[in-house]
């Protein structure tokens, strides 16, 4: 089935986007843990007394290895729930009925159902095999490994297997590792089916090919420049980072015109290139709400018309010595008044 650029950018973004959920909710909870079992040990380094140090160690000694068996059920659940998403994409990218068994194991016989049976060659597809027998062991033998298993080099490798009895305990780094190749195979296989779509293309009008590409949502601030609305293009300068090339449709004319020189926001999809600059950007929409915390646009300031100011038409202090508050308050009232140049 053909699809868009945008139908494409906007699977693509979702996959990365839900991953991405998954992590951050990571993030919290074992950054709780850590800084748990953290100040465990700098509570015990801060302590001097020999014994005062040896009766806080066994004080707390429990305390400290739930937290570790915590943090090592926590990544194995994470692990485990990834890969359980990445099957959950598998079903939706090859259109497997709910009801129907699979497993991400079968994916080969569906990618070459497909035509695209090479990207079983691809570095991710050899390390998603392995995470397979990894799950498998965690799931339904509680992660424990007999030293006859065919993966246990590799897994000893990574570092995720605790000394006898042999069983798995999943580092983050492995976790991270796993995601961005479950994550980097889904991409493949959209861009192999969806191939159509043609995602280099788009980046070869602005003579960026043969450069690998991603593709994501975009929502940026910056500064309009260069709107050329016979070619549907246009600039916009950031304050960090490289100009992003524009590209608009008819329906976004007035609003480009509209917002020509000013600071503004863009939102729709584009490509990022291999140093994570933007490429281009397809604009589905551009709002200029500027608020106190946004950048001042200097350019459009010292255009302004300005009245000079007539220091001699503003009423002097009374010569006496003196000090009288409601001639000083009625004078300045005078000196705004003249200042804005209104008449009481």
């Amino acid at each position: 089935m053909k699809v868009s650029f945008q139908t494409l950018a906007s699977e693509i973004w979702r996959i990365r986007y839900e991953w991405k959920i998954y992590r951050r909710f990571l993030d919290s909870l074992e950054g709780h843990v850590s800084g748990v079992m953290l100040d465990l040990n700098q509570m015990l380094e801060r302590e001097d007394d020999e014994e005062q140090r040896e009766f806080l160690r066994e004080l707390n000694e429990d305390d400290y290895y739930d937290f570790q068996q915590f943090k090592a059920i926590l990544l194995n659940s994470f692990f485990t729930a990834s890969y359980a998403l990445f099957e959950r994409h598998l079903r939706q990218l090859f259109q497997i009925p709910e009801g129907e068994k699979f497993y991400a194991s079968r994916a080969a016989l569906y990618l070459t159902k497909l035509g695209i049976a090479f990207l079983i060659d691809t570095p991710e597809w050899n390390s998603i095999n392995r995470f397979t027998a990894i799950r498998n062991k965690v799931v339904h033998e509680g992660g424990v490994v007999e030293k006859e298993w065919s993966y246990l080099d590799y897994a000893k490798g990574k570092g995720i297997i605790e000394p006898p009895p042999l069983h798995i305990k999943v580092t983050r780094r492995f976790c991270d590792e796993a995601c961005s190749d479950f994550v980097n195979f889904l991409i493949k296989v959209h861009e192999a089916i969806h191939s159509d779509a043609n995602l280099v293309e788009t980046a070869d009008s602005l003579g960026q090919s043969n450069n690998p590409v991603q593709v994501e949502k975009a929502s940026i601030w910056g500064y309009l420049r260069a709107v050329d609305w016979t070619n549907k293009t246009a600039r916009l300068e950031r304050l960090v980072g490289k100009p992003v090339p524009l590209k608009f449709g008819d329906e976004l004319a007035e609003d480009m015109r509209r917002f020509a020189t000013k600071y503004a926001k863009i939102q729709g999809e584009g490509v990022i290139g291999p140093d994570d600059e933007w490429m281009t950007v397809n604009v589905a929409a551009i709002t200029g709400t500027r608020n106190k915390f946004e950048p001042f646009d200097m350019e459009e300031f010292l255009a302004r018309p300005r009245k000079p100011s007539d220091f001699k038409a503003l009423p002097q202090l009374p010569p006496d010595d003196d000090f009288d508050v409601d001639d000083f308050n009625r004078i300045i009232r005078e000196g705004r008044n003249v200042g804005l140049g209104r008449k009481e």
